[in-house]
């Protein structure tokens, strides 16, 4: 993990909303899937978490304020013809478990702090890397979408 992202995953206990917050008030809002999230500083230094939710036929890109709760900017593209793909067969995004489950579940058993969420396909096996920050180190853990079981895990040095 780098080292500016450490500082602002650790900043993160500092901020109203966490990133929980932000993938519930995404998840509230859109109704929809949430893929991906990354906390960002902005040029004025403020913590923002930028969000890429799956609704529908399209991905919606939202930033959420860390301070005040709120959605600062939104915009939508439509899919991308891998993720369409993924879909088209019988995987369903509704079989997800909400990924603010996934994420309550990790930070209760590890007692940790979730810093960021990717949505991987890996020659067609669908995961989470979710990287986590504990006490006793950071690491990235490979998550099933729709079990919400890991798969695997890679410490972080």
């Amino acid at each position: 993990m780098s080292a500016a992202l450490f500082l602002a995953s650790s900043s993160l206990v500092q901020e109203r909303s966490g990133l929980l917050d932000a993938v519930r008030i995404a998840e509230r809002t859109t109704r929809g899937q949430v893929m991906e999230v990354e906390a960002e500083s902005g040029s004025s230094g403020r913590l923002n978490y930028e969000l890429e939710v799956l609704v529908g036929g399209e991905i919606r890109e939202l930033r959420i304020d860390s301070r005040s709760g709120r959605i600062t900017t939104t915009s939508t593209n439509k899919l991308v013809s891998w993720v369409r793909n993924l879909f088209a067969s019988d995987r369903t995004m509704r079989d997800f478990k909400p990924l603010s489950a996934i994420i309550v579940g990790l930070e209760k058993q590890s007692g940790g702090t979730v810093t960021e969420v990717e949505f991987e396909d890996d020659d067609h096996h669908l995961h989470y890397q979710i990287d986590i920050s504990t006490s006793a180190g950071s690491a990235s853990l490979y998550i099933d979408p729709i079990s919400g079981q890991r798969l695997g895990f890679a410490l972080e040095d």
